[in-house]
């Protein structure tokens, strides 16, 4: 019934990465776990072990206030999340009752290519709460990418409980940086004919400007082909996201979304000189 700023939370498990931690940064060793109980009784299952695709859609729907669609672009469409293995649940007397998700993706960084994980849907039913299934659930997945040699993990989530699974706090995601713009200003451009608006043929352009601009910046997605062709439905369906291209569209693009507008990704042979 009340509103709650979610955070970006961030876990290493290579010391040094993604960087040396100030003092006042680093994780609390031992958090207690106050007022949980750890499950050692509770068998972990994936979608890969009991097809439960529906409950864990109305799990998540019921807790974190999504849609069918943004379901189906996750549990199905999405190439970092549509495998049935990354998604993982408990059962209480054959009920579905917490679940919590790992996505993947392929970064570079520092010259190198490399694997992050990216924690979602961590959720748990109000009357089974308290019970110790989401530290369940967390730790098995946080095992999971330490054993798999998964350097890093971030999440989005609520505050005062990531912490005491090493996760520190790196920023509000209210003060993410975008670049804000008058919401006449794309308008006003298209007008005068500095930009339009990118047709199916510019993609191919999009796709050109962000390997050679974005794509080895330290924390940028290495895209596929299939996960370039997933963001591009998406930003269709979302009635608030335009690309937008100059009349060459060699000169560069820029994704902005929202109300008013923010630049959410761009990538411009002028920016990078």
């Amino acid at each position: 019934s009340h509103y709650i700023r979610y955070r970006n939370y961030v876990l290493s498990f290579c010391s040094g990465f993604p960087g040396r931690l100030r003092s006042s940064q680093r994780p609390r060793q031992g958090w207690p776990a106050t007022g949980l109980r750890t499950m050692t009784e509770s068998i972990i299952l994936s979608l890969a072990d009991d097809d439960r695709l529906e409950e864990l859609r109305e799990l998540n729907k019921s807790l974190h206030s999504i849609d069918d669609r943004f379901c189906d672009r996750v549990f199905l469409r999405n190439p970092a999340s549509n495998r049935p293995e990354y998604h993982r649940f408990l059962l209480e007397d054959d009920r579905l009752v917490a679940g919590t998700s790992l996505l993947r993706h392929v970064v570079s960084w520092y010259g190198s290519k490399i694997e992050i994980g990216e924690i979602g849907l961590v959720g748990t039913y109000e009357e089974h709460r308290c019970k110790g299934y989401a530290t369940t659930l967390m730790n098995d997945w946080i095992e999971t990418m330490q054993r798999e040699g998964i350097p890093f993990c971030f999440l989005w989530g609520i505050p005062d409980f990531y912490e005491r699974f090493h996760f520190y706090y790196a920023y509000p995601h209210h003060m993410t940086p975008y670049v804000s713009l008058p919401k006449s200003c794309t308008e006003d451009w298209e007008r005068v004919g500095t930009i339009r608006e990118a047709e199916i043929g510019d993609r191919w352009w999009v796709k050109k400007l962000y390997r050679a601009y974005n794509a080895d910046l330290n924390g940028c997605q290495v895209r596929s082909d299939e996960q370039w062709e997933h963001y591009f439905k998406v930003t269709e369906e979302e009635e608030l996201c335009r690309w937008w291209v100059p009349e060459d569209p060699m000169g560069g693009y820029a994704l902005v979304c929202g109300d008013p507008p923010k630049v959410w990704e761009i990538a411009s042979p002028s920016l990078n000189s």
